[in-house]
């Protein structure tokens, strides 16, 4: 079970390629060993990569971002859906000589010419990193950094309402960071105040509008997940159902005022990690019920959620069978969740969803020596990998 002092899978990732690639997700990027029939060949099978996020805005536009690697240490990767084949789409990682390691977590996009993906660079002292998508080119953004140089900023959540309203959140210095874009800058927004000395982070943002978005996170020695909800004037804590030991949400995701969903995990009475999946209806939080993939004691963990509409909305996972992790989609149908059929080649952590016949899952396949790119479509009936390419 994971608790607040190990941190997210994404903050853990921080630490360099090394702890990456022991922590994005916790078991290194474990996998069945099964050979991925939609691999594309990486120019170099030396290179390691691994998809984070992805979103998309039709069937014809989608983006998924995270890194690839070499000895020397991570690089930023972005790839495109352009409607019939994923390509991989030059990123400006900065340039900082040694040990810049840039990396990306999240990524939102509104239309075809306003994209972002954010992440971080640096080993021991990231700082926070953001792109913007014109229509042409991504380019870096300047991004608040409040701990400076002397202490670990980074965004790990990322999501946009239009062109001139964007949210990024994450850590800086062991507290929750939240900025803003208002179309010309980003700038760093107060977060709710938590009890003195308490160490918190938010893990990933949504924003149905510009007047109302959800952080959520986790936070050391709190007894509910943390939730904090922007108004459009300031965010402020949200109450939340239940007393559950150790919860850390790691994802989020709101179609409207009335449907927002958060995913994580909390620690049950039995010792080990158990999946939570909360709703916000307009009114007020509630927990639903979901059974644990792979049975007792597999220890399900969360990474994403994603809702094309309140009856289509997908969560991605793992769970542990005592040897291997094995990947898991959820998906609720406006009534309870169902576990549907995961590729059974790797594993995924970031998801996005369209419509019913429309769906994407990332994340990384470990068939082969090193880690390489996993996308799967879902069609309405089925997931299917699809042939990705590699650094």
């Amino acid at each position: 079970m994971r608790s607040f002092g190990q941190l997210s899978r994404k903050s853990i990732a921080a630490i360099g390629l090394t702890a990456a690639l022991a922590a994005v997700p916790s078991a290194a990027l474990g996998s069945t060993g099964a050979t991925a029939a939609g691999r594309t060949p990486t120019a170099s099978t030396q290179n390691q990569n691994v998809l984070t996020a992805v979103a998309a805005r039709s069937s014809a536009l989608a983006w998924a971002v995270g890194w690839w690697a070499t000895a020397s240490g991570p690089r930023s990767l972005i790839e495109r859906w352009n409607g019939s084949a994923w390509t991989i789409v030059p990123s400006p990682d900065p340039s900082h000589g040694v040990g810049s390691d840039p990396e990306l977590e999240a990524v939102a996009a509104t239309s075809s010419s306003n994209a972002w993906a954010a992440g971080y660079y640096g080993i021991s002292l990231p700082q926070t990193l953001i792109y913007h998508w014109n229509g042409r080119a991504w380019k870096q953004v300047r991004s608040p950094n409040p701990g400076g140089r002397k202490a670990q900023d980074m965004i790990l959540g990322v999501a946009a309402s239009s062109a001139s309203s964007a949210w990024a959140v994450g850590v800086a210095s062991l507290k929750p960071l939240i900025e803003h874009w208002n179309g010309r800058a980003w700038q760093q927004v107060a977060s709710p105040l938590l009890r003195h000395g308490t160490r918190a982070e938010l893990t990933a943002v949504a924003a149905p509008s510009s007047s109302n978005a959800w952080a959520v996170g986790d936070a050391a020695g709190t007894v509910g997940p943390l939730i904090e909800h922007w108004n459009g004037k300031t965010w402020k804590l949200a109450r939340t159902p239940g007393r559950l030991r150790n919860v850390g949400l790691e994802g989020v995701t709101a179609t409207s005022a009335s449907n927002v969903w958060v995913v994580g995990q909390y620690e049950g009475a039995d010792g080990v990690s158990h999946p939570l999946t909360e709703h916000w209806n307009g009114h007020g939080w509630k927990i639903v019920p979901i059974a644990n993939p792979g049975g007792a004691g597999s220890e399900p963990f969360f990474y994403q959620v994603a809702a094309a509409s309140p009856k289509d909305v997908w969560a991605v996972g793992s769970y542990n069978s005592g040897i291997e992790n094995f990947p898991f989609f959820e998906h609720w149908d406006g009534k309870a969740w169902k576990e549907v059929p995961a590729p059974d080649s790797g594993l995924f952590y970031g998801v996005t969803a369209v419509s019913p016949t429309s769906a994407w899952g990332v994340g990384a396949d470990n068939g082969g020596r090193v880690p390489q790119t996993l996308i799967a479509q879902w069609n309405g009936e089925a997931w299917t990998q699809v042939p990705s390419p590699n650094r």
